[in-house]
């Protein structure tokens, strides 16, 4: 029977090499993510993109490396990004405030306030902000329904949560 010195150091040794490979592990798999943002990231640059990834893996960071490379592309130009309700609106306006380079302007646009919004006061909006972010409801009305938008405004089209908008989940 080994003694309980030797025993200590089998221990020692056992959970030296388990911890060993746990960090292995670890480092693979942030590896493995990394590539994979990295991958994404290049083939979202090149073509319109849908970026399918599970909660928490990168989606907002990658639109928003994607909005800082546009505006480096197209200067004075702006970014539109729509989220499909207005619990969103706040939230994702601040990860592309915290994560963007250059600390992007970007307007929190939702709500039926922005009805009453003439040619001047979108106009004025275009003039102090890099990025409209807002609902499709906004968006709408503001391009489509009243014409005080172009989208020849923007470089960058990005829709948060795009199944919703095939399901018509969306809300104004």
């Amino acid at each position: 029977m080994p003694s309980p010195r030797t025993r200590l150091q089998r221990l020692h040794l056992t959970l030296t090499l388990t911890l060993a490979l746990t960090l292995t592990l670890a480092l693979t798999l942030t590896l493995a993510l990394a590539l994979t943002l990295a991958i994404s990231l290049t083939l979202t640059l090149t073509l319109p993109r849908i970026v399918n990834l599970g909660t928490g893996l990168g989606k907002t960071l990658i639109a928003v490396k994607v909005i800082d490379h546009f505006r480096r592309l197209h200067p004075g130009q702006h970014v539109l990004f729509v989220v499909p309700n207005t619990a969103l609106v706040p939230q994702q306006a601040e990860a592309v405030r915290r994560d963007g380079h250059a600390s992007p302007r970007v307007a929190e646009l939702c709500g039926s306030t922005l009805d009453s919004w003439g040619a001047a006061a979108w106009e004025a909006c275009l003039r102090a902000n890099d990025v409209l972010l807002g609902t499709p409801q906004t968006f709408h009305n503001a391009i489509f329904t009243n014409a005080h938008v172009q989208l020849s405004h923007f470089s960058l089209f990005v829709f948060d949560e795009c199944h919703e908008y095939a399901t018509c989940d969306s809300e104004r």
